[in-house]
Order: C-alpha cells, then structure tokens, then sequence
C-alpha cells in the first residue's frame, strides 16, 4: 500500500518533467512514465482489494509510513523548485532502483506465480520497463553533459538523496527486501552510471568508482 501512495506522488513529479522538458520527445516520455505510473498504482490498489479482501475505505485508513512521506515530500519539493536537469537527476532512481530489485527477486524467487507480491515484481522486471530505465539513464546524461558545474553538483546531490532514500531506508517498504539486509543480490549496485562516479561524501549504498563525468564542482 505504502508504494502505490508513493507511485502517486512520483507521476507528479514525472508530469512535472514533462512540462519542464524543451524536447517533445522527452516531455512525451516523461509524460507516458507518468501515465504508467499511474496506471502501476491503480493496479496495485484494486490487487490489494480482490486478494486481501480490503476495502476502498480499509485502504484509504491506512497511515502512510515515514518513509514513504519522506520520499514523496522530496520528490515534491524538488519538482516545485529545482530546475529540469536536477529533476530528472532526482527521478531516475525511482526507475533504476525498482528495476533493480525487480530483476533480482525475479532471479532469486525464479517462479513468482506463488509469490505474495508477484504483481509488484512482475511490474518492475518486465524488460519494457527496463527500456524506460534506460530511456531515463539517456536523459540524464545528455543532460549532464550539457550543465555547467553547479547544475551538474546540484543533479548529483539530487540523485544521491533520491537513491538514499530508494535503496535505503526505502529497501524496508521494498517487497521481499529484508529490513536491514545489505546483500548485493537485493539492493541496486549502482555503479555504471556517471551520478555514482562522484567523489566526496555519498552514502554507503552507492559506489564511488573512479573517471566521474560529472563532479560536485
């Protein structure tokens, strides 16, 4: 329940990239991501319903979690105020890191048929997302290859607390993600984009690996 309140938040702040963006063709895909959001949200909710037997005012009683109001209002709040660049900086790893753990549970689970979120995993290891991940990856690099210095440190910043708040503290709402567990095989190893070639401080989670494109300055 706790994702499908998050997904809410997310296609709002993709619809709002797709608003910010000068190229058509990356305003119409920010703009179908959002849509798939949406969608991703509905179906989660009307799941949750037919299997457990919740109604629409069972789910709508629900509190929404810390973590989940921490992600959101941060998405938020960089959707209202920062510039285009930092807020796909900002998005991309709600798409990598679901995408990620997807894959993953899928080769650890192998048949989800049986599985209690198999919907969830099912969603996010389809290889069509896959191609929006890296759809996403795409524009974040044309974007910050583009940026001066301060827009590039301000993108990394950005995608640094967005993965902190994905694989981190996040990974405890993550179907079939222990709370705690730090093994490879569940968390995103985040390692082959330029965001994480970043030096300086970044949180345990994501790698620090040397040749960084973009920089903190």
């Amino acid at each position: 329940m706790q994702d499908a309140r998050y997904l809410e938040a997310f296609s709002k702040a993709l619809a709002t990239a797709s608003v910010r963006a000068a190229d058509p063709e990356e305003a119409a895909f920010w703009s179908s991501s959002a849509h798939a959001a949406l969608a991703a949200e509905r179906t989660l909710h009307e799941g949750y319903i037919e299997e457990y037997g919740l109604s629409a005012t069972d789910l709508s009683g629900i509190r929404t979690s810390p973590t989940c109001l921490s992600y959101s209002s941060f998405l938020q709040a960089v959707a209202l105020a920062a510039p285009y660049p930092v807020l796909v900086a900002a998005v991309l790893p709600c798409f990598w890191v679901y995408q990620d753990v997807g894959a993953a549970l899928v080769k650890q689970v192998g048949d989800v048929a049986g599985h209690p979120y198999r919907a969830w995993i099912s969603t996010y290891a389809d290889p069509d997302f896959a191609k929006s991940v890296e759809r996403a990856k795409e524009i974040a690099d044309r974007l910050a290859a583009g940026a001066d210095g301060e827009t590039r440190a301000a993108m990394t910043e950005a995608f640094v607390q967005a993965t902190d708040h994905a694989a981190g503290p996040a990974a405890a709402d993550r179907p079939g993600v222990p709370d705690g567990d730090d093994d490879e095989q569940t968390r995103p190893a985040l390692s082959a984009h330029p965001l994480q070639r970043v030096g300086g401080a970044v949180p345990l989670r994501v790698r620090r690996v040397p040749g960084a494109r973009w920089s903190r300055g």
